[in-house]
C-alpha cells in the first residue's frame, strides 16, 4: 500500500474515543492523528470510501471544549496487530476552520517533545 499522507502522523498521549453521530455508538479509538486524518482501532471493519459522521471526545484540559464533530472518509482498512481489531485510516472532509483549529491544537499539545524533559535533565542509561 502506497503512503499518500502529506502530514506527519502524531502518536497520541491520550486515548481519544470516536462515536458515530448518527447512532451514538462507540466506533473506535484514535491511534494516531495528523492535520488531515487519523488512524482508528475498531472492532469492525469499514469499507474504503465510506464517509463517517464522527464525534471525538477531547481531553479537558488541555483542550477548551469537550468534543468535536466532523466527517472523515475511510481510506483503508486492515487487520490490526491484534486480530480481533481493525486499523482504519481516514481523511478529514468538509472540516470547518474552527474544527481544523481544534485538531491542530490537539496535535500541538500532544507532540512528545513537549512532554519529556530535555536530555540534559535525564539520567544516563547504562547497560
Amino acid at each position: 500500500m502506497k503512503d499518500e499522507r502529506n502530514n506527519q502522523r502524531i502518536f497520541l498521549l491520550f486515548y481519544l474515543e470516536i462515536y458515530c453521530c448518527d447512532t451514538e455508538k462507540f466506533m473506535g479509538s484514535v491511534m494516531d492523528l495528523s492535520s488531515s486524518g487519523m488512524r482508528l482501532c475498531c472492532r469492525n471493519p469499514l469499507e474504503p470510501d465510506k464517509t463517517l459522521n464522527c464525534r471525538m471526545i477531547l481531553p479537558v484540559p488541555p483542550m477548551e471544549c469537550e468534543e468535536i464533530s466532523f466527517k472523515a472518509k475511510v481510506v483503508w482498512c486492515d487487520k490490526a496487530f491484534n486480530p480481533n481489531y481493525y486499523d482504519i485510516g481516514t481523511r478529514f472532509t468538509d472540516m470547518t476552520a474552527d474544527e481544523q483549529q481544534i485538531i491542530d491544537k490537539l496535535i500541538e499539545v500532544t507532540i512528545y517533545d513537549h512532554c519529556w524533559p530535555p536530555e540534559s535533565q535525564c539520567f544516563p542509561m547504562e547497560y
